[in-house]
This record gives structure tokens, C-alpha cells and sequence, in this order.
């Protein structure tokens, strides 16, 4: 490059020498002195600035210049360079921490976003133009849209005009007004109503100043129905116990105050009084037996038997109740006895259960058929109790596994659970 500077130098300052010329109409011997004249004013510019650059070169490495004028012009020069490089120095280091910080930001950001989307509950992200920053995808779930798609939009075109209870609480929040509200809202669902717990807490920046809302939605629709179901327990079960109480308390009146003088009468209250103890008695057993099953405690122990053996042995000991109730039971004998490994013991509980039920449900006169089926190609044994009873409305089929449930309708024809 500085081999190049002298020789462009001389080429131009010649180029337009002759241009000049040629303009001017200038020949002969005045063309000859101006054309020297020009070569010697080359030879000097191109003196001048080696011997400047040389200077430069110098004052930046710390050489000392002979020449005051341009030691003094290389100096003030060389220090503006190394002004400028300072400056371009300390702003590529800015620009670099800059660029750290920006890519930790976008970390974190990720981070957060992931952390959001990985909630169970329904976030929704809202900033100060009242526009969907963020929603999880529980909330897409929640109002039946994609998540990817709820980018940036208006958050009451996202919730709907029919919620207004929420867009009004979003509202309030976003524009500062309170810094939380909570409130309770229900939904209807496609298996009943729905129940959440809002929060929506205001979203400030770092001078104070309101900038947004993050609404959390937490679904309770499990916890009431948990809650009311035991609330139906505790109804069933204390109907089941007021009644025998009630009966062992009105026969034992009677005992007590002499009202029963004949001794077969006494005896026959007392029967009556021990029957509703042994009813209590089974139904605090069942009540036991249920919590420790639902809790694990009850060992299970696994043998191998015959379904159908099992089957018959418990028909057996119903026939008497059956009996009693005016019911017939059928059982059929299976042309093939299985062999299946089940605990005994639970198994004798559950098929009287439901032989109990068979018999209590129906009418006098009915019967109730047993059978078991042999399924090779499951590798499976099927029980199949049917009976001539009131059956279980379609409605309550749901609530079949509920602990003590009876459906309404079915109430009052038995006793018990």
C-alpha cells in the first residue's frame, strides 16, 4: 500500500496537469515549465506525507521526530488515534457484555416460559395494552384454544364476552388499582359445573408503575366433589346408624320400665335389640374395611383357587337370606372349573356383596342368577351376577364405586348400604 501512494500521487497530479493544458491551450515551452513545476510539486506532496506517516508511525511506537511542525502534527494526530481506539476499545467491550447479557436474558426468558407452560393450573400473562403476553397450556385447555396461537392477542377476544367477572378483575389489577383479587368462578362442563379459584396479582416494573396482570386459575371442581361426597358419607352413615340406635334404644325402654311381663315377648325384644347391634356392629365393620383397603393395610394374600368352587360355597350361605326374601338364586356349574390366583377372602367378601344386593334390591318372587365364563382368549375368568331387582337408573351408573352410596330411587327398599 505505501509503495502505491507516491506513484498515484505523481499519476494524478500529471493527469491533471495535462487536462489543464488541454483546457487552457497551453504548448510549447510554458507547457514544459508547468509540467516540471507539477513534478516537482509531486515529488514534494509525496515527501510531505511519507514523512508525516513516518511521523505517526513514531509518535505511536514512542520515537522521538526531528522536525518540531511535524512532530508536533504526528503527536496531536496519534493521540486523537489513540483516543478513538480507546473508545472503540471500551465500546466492543460494551457491546460484548451487551450481547452476554442479551443471551442471558433469552435464557432466562426460556426458562420461565417453560417453568409457566410445566404449571398443572391456568396462567395467563397480560400486559399494560390488555394483550396475551403468555398462556400455558392448561389455559388452552381451559377455553378450548391452542396455546401457539394465543400469541399477542386481546385478552377478552381470548376469555370470551361471557366472562366478565374476569375480564373486570384483569381490569382493576392491570390498570394498578388493587395489587391482588381473588375471587371463585364456575364453569359449566361437559360432566357438570366446574369450579376454580382465580388470583390475578399485578405485574410492576422497576419504578413502581403497573404494567400488566398474570392471572392464575386453580381447578377445585376435584375438591368439591371430594367435599361432597363426604358430606353424602357422613349423611348415608349417620341415616344407617340413627336407625338401629334408634330401635335398641326404644326396645330397651320398654325393657327397662316393666312394659314387657310375658318372657317369650322379652325375648323376642331382646332378638330384635341383638340384630341391630350385629347390623351396627357390620356396617362399623364395613366402614374399617373400606378405609383399609383404600389405605393399603389389608395384606392381600394371592393362592390359587377355583372361581366357580368359590362362587358356589357363598351361593350356598345365601340361600338362607334368600330364602327369607321370597328370592330364588340360580347358579349355573361352568363346564370347565377355572383356576385362578386371587385373595379368598376378598373375593368371598366382594361376590357377597353383591349377591347381598341382588337379594335386597328385588322383589319377592325374583331370582338372581350366577354364573362364571371361562375367557382363554383374555387369560380371564368373568363373574356375572343378574338379577330380576329395581336395577340402578342409567343416571347413577356413575356413582356405582361411590363408599355407601344408594341411589335415591332405591332408598327405601332395603336396609343398609
Amino acid at each position: 500500500m505505501r509503495q502505491l501512494i507516491v506513484p498515484v500521487c505523481i499519476s494524478g497530479v500529471v493527469l491533471c496537469t495535462f487536462s489543464l493544458q488541454l483546457a487552457m491551450g497551453v504548448t510549447g515551452h510554458t507547457a514544459g515549465l508547468i509540467g516540471v513545476a507539477a513534478w516537482l510539486l509531486c515529488l514534494l506532496l509525496a515527501w510531505l506525507f511519507w514523512a508525516y506517516q513516518r511521523a505517526i508511525l513514531g509518535a505511536l511506537q514512542g520515537k522521538g521526530i526531528r522536525s518540531r511542525p511535524i512532530r508536533w502534527l504526528a503527536s496531536g494526530t496519534a493521540e486523537l488515534i489513540r483516543r478513538h481506539l480507546a473508545q472503540l476499545a471500551a465500546m466492543e467491550e460494551q457491546i460484548g457484555q451487551a450481547q452476554v447479557r442479551i443471551r442471558l436474558l433469552q435464557r432466562q426468558n426460556c426458562q420461565t416460559e417453560a417453568v409457566i407452560h410445566s404449571i398443572h393450573d391456568a396462567v395467563i400473562v397480560v400486559d399494560q395494552a390488555n394483550k396475551v403476553l403468555l398462556a400455558n397450556k392448561a389455559a388452552g385447555q381451559l377455553f378450548g384454544l391452542d396455546p401457539a396461537d394465543l400469541g399477542y392477542q386481546d385478552v377478552e377476544r381470548m376469555l370470551g364476552s361471557d366472562n366478565g367477572q374476569l375480564l373486570g378483575l384483569i381490569q382493576q389489577v392491570r390498570l394498578g388499582k388493587n395489587d391482588h383479587a381473588r375471587t371463585e368462578l364456575r364453569w359449566p362442563g361437559q360432566h357438570g359445573d366446574c369450579f376454580y379459584d382465580c388470583v390475578v396479582s399485578c405485574v410492576r416494573d422497576q419504578q413502581g408503575q403497573a404494567c400488566g396482570a398474570v392471572v392464575v386459575l386453580h381447578d377445585l371442581t376435584r375438591e368439591r366433589q371430594l367435599n361432597k361426597a363426604k358430606d353424602d358419607f357422613v349423611g348415608y352413615v349417620s341415616h344407617e346408624l340413627k336407625t338401629p340406635l334408634a330401635s335398641i334404644t326404644a326396645y330397651v325402654e320398654m325393657l327397662l320400665d316393666g312394659e314387657v311381663k310375658d318372657d317369650s315377648a322379652r325375648i323376642q325384644f331382646l332378638k330384635v335389640i341383638q340384630d341391630q347391634a350385629a347390623r351396627l356392629n357390620q356396617l362399623v365393620e364395613d366402614m374399617l374395611n373400606t378405609s383399609r383397603i383404600e389405605s393399603g393395610l389389608i395384606p392381600v394374600k394371592r393362592q390359587a383357587m377355583s372361581l366357580a368352587m368359590l362362587v358356589e360355597q357363598q351361593v350356598r350361605l345365601m340361600n338362607g337370606y334368600a330364602k327369607e326374601r321370597g328370592v330364588t338364586i340360580e347358579g349355573h356349574k361352568p363346564i370347565v372349573y377355572d383356576q385362578v390366583v386371587a385373595d379368598r377372602d376378598l373375593i368371598s367378601m366382594a361376590i357377597v356383596n353383591l349377591l347381598s344386593n341382588a337379594i335386597k334390591y328385588n322383589s319377592p318372587g325374583g331370582s338372581v342368577s350366577v354364573r362364571t365364563e371361562v375367557d382363554e382368549a383374555h387369560c380371564a375368568v368373568r363373574l356375572t351376577v343378574t338379577d330380576t331387582g329395581v336395577g340402578i337408573p342409567a343416571e347413577q351408573q356413575a356413582r356405582l364405586f361411590e363408599k355407601f352410596y344408594r341411589a335415591p330411587a332405591n332408598a327405601n327398599r332395603a336396609e343398609g348400604t
